[in-house]
């Protein structure tokens, strides 16, 4: 259990085999990237799975009771164990000040980019304007960046949709917001900037990136 953290999974489990004290050991290894919520500590709970220790007893083959022991030892359960790793703790760190208009919490790095479905339409016909955010960070948490004024619109809401890449143990991918836009009058029209700010944790700083212009004649 986490708390005070996100978690995604990073497939596959990892296996292989290593020597501790001369002993050869086979093990499974489960890896999650982990994203702090808000500032403050946060913990993981201690992990545990249940085994069956088989008994390291050992039969001399010339025993006359042989084969009734070696039954009866290996038709038994052996120990049911509990092993649990130990609760581990960190702290997360708040976001310096100075963040720009746009920002809504968006850490890692990312590019944008908007579109329209098509140039050019009617009156009163609907258009889907998508805007992009792509990049390397905890995209599940990102929020749709504010649109720029559309007075010549009517504006439904935005629907989302998410696709998620971890491949080399880092979460990555897109996340696409969708609006449905109608327009209220014919001419040419010009969707302005959308804006989006995020804090760069290598950099140490916000960045605030944009979408070009895209132009629509009704």
């Amino acid at each position: 259990a986490y708390k005070n953290l996100i978690f995604e999974d990073l497939p596959p489990v990892r296996n292989g085999e290593m020597i501790i004290k001369g002993a050869r050991y086979s093990y499974n290894e489960i890896r999650t990237a982990l994203f702090g919520l808000s500032p403050g500590p946060a913990s993981i709970s201690p992990a545990s799975v249940i085994a069956q220790i088989q008994s390291e007893d050992r039969i001399d083959p010339f025993d006359p009771n042989f084969f009734q022991r070696f039954f009866s030892i290996t038709g038994a359960q052996g120990e049911t164990k509990e092993f649990r790793t130990e609760n581990l703790t960190l702290n997360i760190l708040p976001l310096p000040e100075g963040a720009p208009s746009s920002f809504t919490g968006a850490v890692g790095k990312y590019t944008i980019y908007a579109e329209l479905d098509r140039r050019q339409i009617r009156a009163g016909e609907a258009a889907n304007l998508s805007v992009t955010i792509k990049g390397n960070g905890s995209l599940k948490t990102i929020t749709a960046p504010k649109l720029p004024e559309l007075p010549n619109f009517k504006v439904f809401d935005t629907m989302s949709s998410l696709d998620i890449n971890k491949s080399e143990d880092i979460i990555s991918g897109k996340k696409v917001f969708t609006t449905v836009i109608v327009p209220r009058s014919e001419g040419s029209t010009r969707i302005s900037p959308v804006r989006f700010a995020f804090f760069d944790p290598e950099a140490r700083t916000y960045r605030e990136i944009e979408t070009q212009p895209l132009e629509l004649t009704v």
